[in-house]
């Protein structure tokens, strides 16, 4: 294992809550203001906003 097995749980957790973070950020960002050309640009900015949340 790439790290030990009493950490699993917290990995798991902290591997989800960001996967889950970027996905809805994507799709809100997505939903609210379409593809266009600076589509990364809008979607990096409110990243870091809702990260520790899914944690809690």
């Amino acid at each position: 294992m790439i790290f030990p097995r009493r950490y699993a749980r917290l990995v798991f957790s902290v591997l989800m809550s960001i996967y889950m973070v970027t996905l809805m950020t994507g799709v809100i960002t997505w939903a609210n203001t379409g593809l266009s050309g600076n589509f990364l640009a809008r979607w990096d900015t409110p990243l870091p906003l809702p990260g520790p949340s899914p944690l809690c």
